[in-house]
């Protein structure tokens, strides 16, 4: 029999029951894949796994259906175990993904910190089928890496935007990220994901590296407060760097436990 230590975590939010959660898990191995898959297919929350190799942190994050490539708020909640509670003692963290490149997390206070490198932004004609799916005309869309971002007048739209995932998810991108000016707040987004099975994400660490890109040129400022407007709802600073974002927030941990396995 083998015990993995266990811990449920909302992220970008200061308290219970908001925020986007994730599980973690604390690995003493690395598991084959298909074993990774079969624990994360008991959540409907992304799973993260991390194993301890001394001066850095094996991790890879999977959806309740498939390993995706990297999970934002996922690692928050990872690095919010490891420093909490876990105790780890310095005030920097560094995970290494399977493809070996790394993400950094630091802690100040409270404050969680990833650091992300900037991915080309580019403004493109409208998609007559995102149109479609949105079911409300957006003034620009853009697109960077895998996603399309579209951005809105004013934050009513947003929260008027009510997808047909079906048709979203025949899109050939990751993600799509709906933005505008906030009320009390730069800015605010939506990110919608239905490829992997997300119709819409709690709230998004990675989209936010487009976000605050876009918005810092827009604004004119390179340090910017962002609320994310899913029903659970989150908050998120974010600075950019010229050729990095920092996107910061809190997390809290639910549930601790131990996750037994019969191999």
């Amino acid at each position: 029999m083998t015990e993995i230590r266990y811990f449920q975590v909302s992220a970008f939010t200061d308290k219970l029951f908001a925020g986007n959660p994730a599980a973690v898990c604390l690995l003493d191995i690395m598991y084959k894949t298909e074993v990774l898959e079969q624990i994360a297919s008991e959540n409907t929350l992304e799973t993260v796994f991390i194993l301890n190799k001394g001066l850095n942190y094996e991790i890879r994050w999977f959806t309740h259906k498939t390993e995706i490539e990297f999970s934002g708020h996922a690692t928050l909640a990872a690095a919010h175990v490891i420093f909490n509670e876990l105790k780890h003692k310095f005030s920097d963290l560094t995970f290494k993904k399977k493809d070996g490149s790394v993400v950094r997390v630091s802690k100040r206070g409270d404050l969680l910190t990833l650091d992300m490198p900037v991915q080309p932004l580019e403004e493109i004609r409208m998609p007559p089928v995102l149109i479609t799916a949105l079911g409300i005309m957006p003034l620009k869309v853009f697109s960077s890496g895998n996603d399309l971002m579209a951005v809105f007048e004013t934050e009513a739209e947003v929260l008027e935007v009510k997808p047909n995932f079906k048709l979203l998810g025949n899109i050939m991108i990751n993600g799509v990220i709906v933005t505008a000016p906030g009320n009390g707040c730069d800015f605010v987004s939506r990110y919608f994901f239905p490829t992997i099975s997300i119709n819409e994400d709690p709230v998004s660490g990675s989209p936010h590296i487009t976000l605050t890109q876009y918005w810092a040129a827009k604004l004119g400022r390179n340090e910017l407060f962002a609320r994310q407007l899913s029903e659970r709802g989150g908050k998120l600073l974010c600075r950019y760097k010229g050729s990095r974002v920092e996107v910061c927030g809190k997390a809290v941990t639910y549930i601790s436990g131990k996750i037994t396995l019969n191999i």
